[in-house]
């Protein structure tokens, strides 16, 4: 239930002088009064006798907060924390932030200002100082797809540089030796989670890591595309190829086929989530299984539970490979093995 020390957090202001606001007692500059007042309004506190305000609990509810709704992988994240909510009979806040530190802040202060005390939030800005500040002050919030060592008791996160290391190893165990890989331009742990496990595949198996072969793209269709151009234009320098989502290996495999590419026979391409219809891809794309429904469900549970002394460590899961049609074996190796058998 929202307090008086709430109001101060999210106005910055003392509790001495969130307290003469409320009460009316003492001198407080207008500026201040009609800030404190605001979020004391947006909470949903209401006067009682011109003297006192009282406190509405308002509805129940679990709150959400992504970067993104139109995402296929954000819509199935925010459905299981929903589907969690009405199981609690909770309804669902949420509220998006465009991979902006400062709208993933106002987002959640929106949903505290509003009596939402149940919040799964998937911060892509945010430091992780921040977050940890955030966690401390208020007791039902949980990080999805974050690990942060001061507050891992709230964190259900994936380890995505086991997944891409998966990957990479299956592709060379198939004859690949010249794998590219298309990464996300904007800067996040699994910008760099997902580009190191493709690096240390690479690395363990002795194979050099050719300048262009890492391409970083802008975020929706157009970053796959682009990125496949530019391997193109160096006269595409690799047999395998790994993305850093499925909507990425999609516009790329769109583009590599539209210039004549052949996939898998000339290149290979696997994706990273497994969020979307296999109905877009031809061929049927290999890619690493995001659990996010799974990831989401437990997030919503923790979140409505405080049930976090059960696993100080959090909860860590993992990517799985799905075998389809858009890899196989590189073409140039088993030629050069038909050869050694011809002899």
């Amino acid at each position: 239930m929202p307090t008086l020390k709430d109001i101060a957090q999210l106005t910055g202001y003392s509790m001495a002088t969130v307290s003469r606001v409320i009460n009316r007692q003492g001198r407080v500059s207008e500026k201040t009064k009609q800030h404190i007042e605001q979020v004391a309004s947006d909470i949903g506190f209401t006067r009682d006798n011109n003297k006192r305000l009282k406190i509405n609990s308002g509805t129940p509810s679990i709150g959400v907060v992504i970067n993104r709704i139109s995402s296929p992988f954000y819509s199935l994240l925010a459905q299981n924390v929903e589907d969690v909510g009405r199981e609690h009979n909770r309804h669902l806040m949420l509220c998006t932030s465009g991979y902006e530190a400062r709208e993933e802040q106002k987002a959640i202060d929106f949903l505290l200002a509003h009596g939402c005390r149940h919040i799964v939030i998937h911060s892509k800005a945010l430091s992780d100082n921040v977050l940890e500040s955030i966690c401390h002050k208020h007791p039902g919030v949980v990080l999805i797809g974050r690990n942060i060592e001061a507050v891992r008791e709230r964190c259900v996160w994936l380890d995505s540089q086991s997944g891409t290391y998966q990957a990479t190893q299956h592709l060379i165990n198939i004859g690949h030796r010249r794998i590219g890989f298309i990464n996300l331009a904007f800067d996040c742990d699994d910008k760099h989670s997902r580009l190191q496990g493709y690096l240390n595949a690479m690395k363990d198996n002795d194979l050099p890591v050719e300048s262009g072969w890492v391409q970083d793209a802008d975020w929706l269709e157009v970053g796959g595309r682009n990125a496949a151009r530019q391997l193109l234009s160096q006269g595409l320098p690799v047999t395998a190829l790994l993305a850093f989502n499925d909507v990425y290996a999609a516009s790329a495999l769109r583009e590599f086929q539209s210039r004549g590419v052949q996939v898998p026979a000339q290149l290979s391409i696997i994706g990273f989530d497994d969020v979307m219809p296999q109905c877009y891809f031809s061929p049927a794309l290999t890619t690493l299984k995001h659990p996010i429904a799974a990831m989401a469900r437990k997030a919503a549970l923790l979140a409505l539970t405080g049930d976090y002394a059960r696993h100080p460590q959090g909860h860590c899961y993992y990517p799985t490979l799905i075998h389809r049609e858009s890899v196989a074996p590189c073409a140039d190796a088993t030629a050069e093995r038909k050869k050694i058998t011809s002899k």
